[in-house]
């Protein structure tokens, strides 16, 4: 039995919110309940057949950390949905809470992610139901950050539309590497194993590889003399100060307060982050940068994981830049990449030979179910600034 984490109550199966009415499928009865602390290995199993044993290992050191220390757990109950078919868990959704910041509101927001369905209730109408579930419990913005072809058009049935709000940029660092991951992906097409071929991608590689290399000691932000940048060692109340002189800049955003940085960067079990402050010449805070860097199936990735400064500012965003490229040279990391942001702080990167990577881009999915003064806002792509830390960090470039 997987261990017991604290925080998760016990499903009252007689509330609304917790059972839907079975279901009967060829295969037998199908039932959609909230998660119960008995379902552990149930979920356990259907998770790590959909995602994978490394994937389930960090779903489980996350568990506290997402569903119980999150700043934001409190505000509603968990909404983790299992699927039972004949009383034996096949599929799963799971959903975090968050504060976003809406116009001039801040209100509880739910994302879902993790939807899973085990290949032997495919074809049922399971995925349907679990996103269904997420969909009613949900009073303003329904949003999905991640989906495939077939959940798209789940999604689609209950009225979700595409927002181009979390398009993933790259940098380039190491053209020779990106070119191996390519060839060893599994994605690549079947000329490109042949031996001449793959020999002179590689060739091809190295050469732009030296070319881009070049480029990058020039293309890059100029040493700030306006502002220093430091490594913050924990979230002190700065962090306070920040979010109440930069929320105005953002329509639609996630509460960055001292409390989600804590716990989103310096409290995560499974990823470890730098958070780069700059400063002005009075020390106070201007804007902040975290960046983390993993091995990828050979490559070396850095990533850009949040930034908030004022899009009014770019300087402040040049400074932070500036030094996380010098960690990341320094880290002889392969490619840099980022998820994300405000449209104004998002083309300011694209200064440095950030790219948009064909066949990486995705719209999130996006339905709004309050009042209609708000809605232009809300199918605006210009409204957000949502970041890779808004979702799972663990996207491949």
């Amino acid at each position: 039995m997987a261990a017991t984490h604290p925080g998760i109550r016990e499903a009252d199966a007689h509330s609304p919110d917790s059972a839907s009415a079975p279901a009967q499928t060829r295969g037998g009865q199908i039932t959609l309940r909230l998660f119960e602390e008995r379902d552990r290995d149930g979920l356990y199993a259907v998770y790590r057949e959909a995602f994978g044993e490394e994937a389930l290992a960090r779903f489980d050191r996350r568990w506290r950390w997402q569903f119980v220390d999150n700043p934001a757990a409190g505000l509603a109950p968990l909404m983790l949905w299992v699927g039972l078919l004949e009383g034996r868990i096949v599929g799963c959704l799971s959903s975090h809470m968050t504060r976003l910041k809406i116009g001039n509101r801040e209100l509880p927001h739910r994302f879902s992610n993790d939807l899973a369905v085990s290949t032997s209730a495919r074809g049922w109408g399971l995925g349907t139901r679990l996103i269904g579930a997420y969909y009613a419990s949900v009073t303003h913005l329904a949003t999905a950050l991640y989906f495939t072809p077939t959940n798209r058009r789940i999604h689609d049935r209950h009225g979700y539309q595409p927002v181009r709000i979390y398009p993933m940029l790259v940098r380039p660092m190491n053209l020779g590497a990106m070119a191996r991951f390519e060839l060893t992906s599994g994605r690549r097409p079947a000329w490109l194993s042949r031996a001449p071929m793959s020999w002179l991608v590689r060739s091809t590689a190295a050469t732009a590889g030296l070319a881009v290399s070049i480029a990058n000691r020039f293309i890059r932000p100029r040493r700030s003399r306006t502002y220093r940048v430091e490594q913050a060692a924990t979230a002190g109340e700065e962090f306070d100060a920040l979010w109440q002189s930069l929320r105005s800049h953002f329509p639609i955003t996630t509460v960055r307060d001292r409390a989600f940085v804590q716990w989103r960067f310096f409290d995560d079990p499974a990823f470890s982050h730098v958070v780069l402050v700059a400063r002005d010449g009075t020390g106070t805070a201007r804007g902040y940068l975290a960046i983390s860097s993993s091995e990828n199936r050979g490559m070396r990735v850095g990533r850009v994981v949040d930034v908030f400064c004022s899009p009014e500012e770019p300087d402040v965003l040049d400074a932070l830049l500036g030094e996380a490229l010098d960690r990341f040279d320094a880290a002889r990391v392969d490619v840099v990449s980022s998820l994300g942001m405000d449209a104004r702080l998002r083309r300011h990167l694209q200064r440095y030979l950030y790219m948009l990577p064909p066949g990486h881009q995705s719209p999130v999915l996006v339905a709004w179910r309050e009042r209609d003064e708000d809605r232009a806002m809300v199918f605006d792509e210009r409204s957000y600034h949502l970041t890779g830390a808004d979702g799972d960090q663990w996207f491949a470039p």
